[in-house]
């Protein structure tokens, strides 16, 4: 039987046996649903001849008898050319193989232990320090409940606003089958976890229970453009400390796109990159990597072509472009996807390019100055401002350039050279003593890294030096470069010790609806 709802029946089904983190979508995703006579019910839309299947099909009762008598009767009825089964587990496919179906891994999904997990210790310390960013720049979590949607319209439309503000992002929108989302569904058990800053609220991140279990599945971590950095690790921080006070046993941060195909061929190879980009768009990998999950269960896709004068590869391509289409892509046709980028690269490296731009002049504009000289600037430039910016910010690095002009112009004065207060001759030492200051940032080895690098700086000037002034030279730039190590050391000691404070306050989850403080 066919119908674009479900059933009473399969509802109990989804309730009863849907095992997958993914099957609550079946509740609100524009999809289609065929229960067969044995007793099973299977999601799917259909293109281009293709019968694209949602996840994992399910039993209605306990009683369901084989599946593939049941798939031979949605194939009668359906009569695909090309059956397609969309981010199965692994059990699942490997009874797929059995049925005739090619299988290929297109995704992770990394599950994380509660019981086990703190975000402590080494293995922790880049979540540590983005949530602690972000408790810095004012953010506070709130948990929602459905009751708090249902009675109060202004909560459920700021969680419309953001929803569309983080759509218009993207140059191409991927909105249906799997990636559908509707944050306002009313899910028994679903937990909405609200960060704000300053009563405004700027991201989200649900919890959506899994069906009999004590397990449940992190969806739609949405942030607005306004979001301070480490947003995301902070909601996600919160709600996996709220749910393990709740006594939830495991926790799946969201399916990531992880191709991995099981051919040597090239075709495979390429076609695992065009898959890649389809599943959840925000499952960034690396994010989701740095919570240190337990384990990363394969997601796979399987396909079965019913034409057997079709190869393989033509398998495959009509497979992904059905699943192209029951994704529903909407082109942007604002601005914003062209101008964002522009704008977010001359907001993180404004400084870099001011100081690039200014350090040009000032050089071009110097009297007995080499071109040779002038492309080694700007490559010392390219290698040390931007890393600078990135690791220490504007307004430190700012001040840092400030005072390193002002200490080059009394060092150069002190060892008998004309006064280099913001002189294009004084950026070489400036550069000395930031890529001093980089070098205590280095993650690995950086107690044998530094008086390597300290002997290498000294030796090479040394050999470099032909006469006394460009002796006195090189002295300046050695000095500086061993005061920009002290700086960077004693900022680094800095930021540990302030970490160190922060991790030992624990971000709050406010629930307003009961006043209660997880």
């Amino acid at each position: 039987m066919q119908s674009v709802a479900l059933s009473i029946a399969a509802h109990k089904a989804l309730r009863s046996f849907g095992k997958n983190s993914s099957h609550p979508l079946w509740e609100y995703a524009p999809l289609q649903f065929f229960e067969t006579k044995n007793g099973w019910v299977i999601a799917y839309r259909m293109a281009f001849d293709v019968a694209v299947i949602a996840l994992e099909p399910l039993p209605l009762d306990g009683h369901a008898k084989s599946f593939p008598e049941a798939w031979k009767e949605f194939v009668a009825s359906a009569r695909p050319t090309i059956s397609a089964f969309i981010t199965v587990g692994q059990d699942f496919a490997s009874h797929l193989e059995n049925m005739g179906f090619e299988t290929m891994v297109v995704a992770r999904e990394p599950w994380i232990t509660l019981q086990d997990w703190s975000p402590s210790g080494n293995r922790a310390k880049g979540v540590r320090a983005a949530r602690n960013q972000a408790i810095r720049a004012g953010v506070d979590i709130e948990e929602w409940n459905i009751d708090d949607l249902a009675t109060d319209p202004r909560k459920r439309l700021t969680l419309m606003q953001i929803l569309s503000q983080w759509q218009k992002k993207f140059l191409i929108r991927l909105t249906g089958f799997l990636n559908f989302t509707d944050p306002l569904h009313a899910i028994v058990g679903r937990r909405w976890f609200v960060a704000r800053v300053d009563h405004h609220t700027v991201g989200y991140l649900i919890a959506t229970p899994i069906a009999q279990s004590d397990r449940y599945f992190l969806e739609d971590l949405i942030l607005s453009k306004n979001a301070p950095r480490g947003t995301g690790e902070l909601l996600t921080c919160a709600a996996l400390e709220s749910l393990k006070r709740s006594g939830v046993n495991e926790v799946s941060l969201g399916i990531v796109s992880k191709a991995e195909p099981s051919r040597s061929k090239s075709f495979f190879r390429a076609l695992a990159f065009f898959f890649e980009p389809l599943f959840q768009p925000n499952g960034v990998y690396l994010f989701r990597k740095r919570f240190r999950p337990d384990r990363w269960e394969p997601m796979y896709i399987c396909v079965k072509t019913y034409d057997h004068t079709k190869t393989g590869v033509f398998t495959w391509i009509r497979s992904l472009a059905a699943l192209l289409s029951v994704l529903d892509p909407k082109l942007n046709r604002t601005l914003s996807p062209w101008v964002r980028p522009i704008g977010r690269f001359v907001t993180q490296h404004g400084f870099s390019l001011f100081f690039l731009v200014t350090s040009t002049i000032a050089f071009e504009n110097s009297v007995g100055q080499t071109r040779s000289e002038f492309f080694a600037l700007i490559a010392g430039l390219l290698l040390t401002i931007p890393w600078a910016e990135r690791t220490y910010g504007k307004r430190f690095l700012a001040a840092f350039f400030i005072c390193a002009f002002g200490v080059v112009g009394l060092l150069s004065r002190w060892l008998g050279h004309p006064a280099l207060f913001f002189h294009s001759d004084a950026l070489a030492p400036v550069l000395m003593a930031t890529a001093g200051a980089l070098l205590t940032r280095l993650k690995r080895k950086r107690e044998s890294v530094l008086p390597a690098a300290l002997i290498f700086v000294v030796s090479l000037l040394a050999l470099m030096s032909d006469d006394l002034k460009m002796l006195t030279s090189h002295l300046l730039m050695i000095m500086m470069f061993c005061l920009g190590m002290i700086v960077g050391k004693s900022e680094l000691e800095f930021v540990r010790s302030r970490s160190r404070k922060m991790s030992k306050k624990k971000p709050l989850a406010k629930n307003v609806a009961r006043g209660l403080s997880l």
